[in-house]
């Protein structure tokens, strides 16, 4: 079997070492380069976890604490708009559940199976690495995107990781004009991530209580151009092949989306699979199948992200009466609209 390179440190890495290895691909080296700027969490949607339960040997149960209700409140009351039923309900709709875990506890999962150890190397080093295996599958961004000189991205994000704060059972999202926070807990800790524009500071004093301590700790921002785009034109460059962050951005707006790697990794595997011979045909099918998925995410993402942009208070009014009233009066039309994401089940097949 020809020789496999796999380039990054993220979970995506992890989860495509043990699908080409169940694969049949015996020689597989892993590299991890020093500049790498894939450090985001979020949530485990089904999509991503029935994935994880498939390879790696730990129970789903242990891996994870299990949301039992996905809430929106606003951010300064804390006013209760909307509430959907995750936990058991969740698992049985999807077939597998959302698990809050950190990077680092997936990672601690995955890497207990049997894989090689990743080599720290260069990016410049990539070159080398290309031209001694038949295979390089790069699976996250080598080097951050770069704006004009003197121009600040309109949008800035914030990601807080705490014990201070009592852990929750839902996962809430917060509003308060342009600015969004989303919480959720995992085993050990409480996670934020905060976006707002890059003109807006975050005061503590116009947010609820139990938000404040962790705002406070907001310091080094990620900024965020919505303008850029975010799905790669070509998912492979000759022999090296794209997966994860290293051909889709996520937007800020949807953190699960951040999760999409994980189904490039058992895609490409099986396609390497399925085109043992002719491994170019493979690749291109793996583009065919995964970038179409990565644009209607992106996509709904940016339909997301437009009601950041709500700024008037009427705008807001209204979005927030259609939050309460779909979700107490049409739950099951609100859940619908998100089937296409969370239901994806790449094991089943493809399309």
């Amino acid at each position: 079997m020809y020789p496999l390179a796999i380039v990054g440190s993220n979970s995506t890495a992890d989860l495509v070492a043990l699908a080409c290895a169940a694969a049949g691909i015996s020689d597989i080296r892993r590299y991890r380069p020093s500049n790498t700027d894939d450090q985001s969490q979020a949530p485990i949607p089904a999509n991503a976890t029935r994935l994880i339960g498939a390879l790696s040997s730990l129970p789903l149960d242990e891996l994870g604490r299990e949301p039992q209700r996905a809430q929106i409140r606003l951010g300064h009351s804390g006013y209760l708009l909307s509430e959907l039923p995750l936990g058991e309900f969740y698992r049985q709709r999807y077939g597998a559940p959302m698990l809050n875990c950190t990077a680092e506890e997936l990672r601690s999962a995955l890497t207990s199976e049997p894989l090689p150890t990743p080599e720290l190397i260069e990016a410049a080093t990539l070159n080398r690495i290309e031209q001694e295996h038949a295979l390089t599958l790069i699976t996250e961004s080598l080097k951050h995107r770069q704006t004009e000189p003197n121009l600040t991205p309109p949008w800035c994000g914030y990601s807080v990781n705490t014990h201070l704060i009592e852990p929750v059972a839902a996962n809430v999202t917060w509003l308060r004009g342009s600015q969004r926070i989303w919480q959720w807990s995992s085993q050990q800790q409480t996670h934020f991530f905060m976006l707002t524009p890059s003109s807006q500071a975050f005061d503590p004093a116009q947010w609820h209580a139990a938000l404040r301590p962790a705002i406070n700790q907001c310091k080094e921002p990620k900024y965020f151009d919505p303008e850029l785009p975010r799905v790669r034109q070509n998912y492979y460059d000759g022999t090296r092949v794209f997966l994860g962050s290293a051909c889709y951005q996520p937007h800020p707006a949807s953190p699960e989306s951040m999760w999409l790697g994980l189904e490039d990794a058992w895609v490409l595997a099986r396609m390497l699979e399925n085109y043992e011979e002719d491994t170019l045909d493979g690749v291109r099918e793996y583009q065919r199948y995964r970038q179409a998925r990565a644009r209607r995410a992106d996509q709904a993402s940016v339909r997301a992200f437009s009601t950041l942009q709500n700024t008037t208070l009427p705008q807001r009014m209204l979005s927030h009466i259609g939050v309460a009233l779909s979700s107490r009066f049409l739950p099951e039309i609100v859940m619908h609209k998100q089937d296409w994401f969370h239901q994806h089940d790449c094991i089943r097949g493809f399309h």
